[in-house]
């Protein structure tokens, strides 16, 4: 099964799972975790697993290892 989430970039999380009601999950968990939903809608279903991109925390960079230093 896949399922996960990523750090992209400094500015960005990917979160993705195998079904709708896990990915609300995932979703929830990551925005609890200081992630923050995108202005624009980033929700895609590809090949059977379902992709949300969220804005990522400023003060928790996993690329810097912190505040983040880029953005």
């Amino acid at each position: 099964m896949m399922r996960g989430f990523n750090q992209v970039g400094h500015d960005a999380v990917v979160v993705w799972s195998p079904d709708f009601e896990t990915h609300v999950r995932d979703l929830q968990a990551q925005l609890e975790s200081g992630c923050t939903e995108r202005p624009q809608a980033s929700f895609q279903k590809a090949e059977g697993i379902y992709f949300s991109w969220l804005d990522a925390p400023k003060w928790k960079c996993e690329l810097c290892g912190g505040r983040c230093r880029f953005r």
